[in-house]
Formats: C-alpha cells, sequence, structure tokens
C-alpha cells in the first residue's frame, strides 16, 4: 500500500476530535512569575524522524516537497530530544490545536496488513 501524508482516518488532513475529553484540571501558578508553553510535533516513520512543524523543503531528487529528517540526540543528562526541533509558543489551548492540525497535516500515513492508518 502506498504513503500518503494527512491525518488517520481521513483525507482531509485534520484529526477526528470527536471524541476528545476536555481537561478540566487547572494548574496553580505563582502570579509574580512570568510562563512560557512551547509546543513541538515530531513523528518517527520508518526509522526517520520529521518534525512536523517544519516547512518542506524542494527534494532536488524527486522535484516535490519533502520533511527533512532530523536526529535524535541525548544531552548531558541522558535525556533525548529531536535536534533542531520548531518550537512554537503558544499562548491558549486553541493555538495549540491550531500547532496540532497544521502538523496533522503534514503526517506520514500508510495502510499495513495489521494496522490501516499505521
Amino acid at each position: 500500500p502506498g504513503r500518503r501524508r494527512g491525518g488517520a482516518g481521513n483525507t482531509s488532513g485534520e484529526a477526528d476530535m470527536s471524541n476528545r475529553v476536555a481537561d478540566q484540571q487547572k494548574v496553580a501558578v505563582d502570579e509574580d512569575m512570568q510562563y512560557a508553553v512551547f509546543v513541538s510535533y515530531v513523528e518517527i516513520y520508518n526509522n526517520y524522524t520529521y518534525d512536523l512543524l517544519d516547512q518542506p523543503k524542494m527534494d532536488i531528487v524527486t522535484g516535490r516537497q519533502k520533511l527533512a529528517s532530523k536526529i535524535l540526540r541525548e544531552d548531558s543528562y541522558r535525556n533525548m530530544y529531536v535536534h533542531g526541533v520548531t518550537e512554537v509558543e503558544v499562548k491558549s489551548p486553541e493555538e495549540a490545536l491550531e500547532a496540532f492540525y497544521r502538523g496533522q497535516k503534514q503526517r506520514s500515513v500508510s495502510a499495513t496488513i495489521l494496522n490501516l492508518q499505521s
């Protein structure tokens, strides 16, 4: 089966959020401090790591837009991270979902014998 871009289970590239349950839990914060939230969205596909929030680049071999593979690294505390991944600052749940939807459109989806939306 062929590989295609777009969200699992549909052809529009948008995730099915019909089963989403909003988390109503609040986190206590110190009002005298400033906070920032950043999101990233990566995909591991066929042993390659892709930054789904990155802009695709022109592949000189195929002439098609393609995401560049990123490198998985380990920091001095032995934590794994994706080197050079895009980090988007979000100020609301809606902005986080917007970044998620943007990344969904870049996902690779291909049917396998065991999983139709692998």
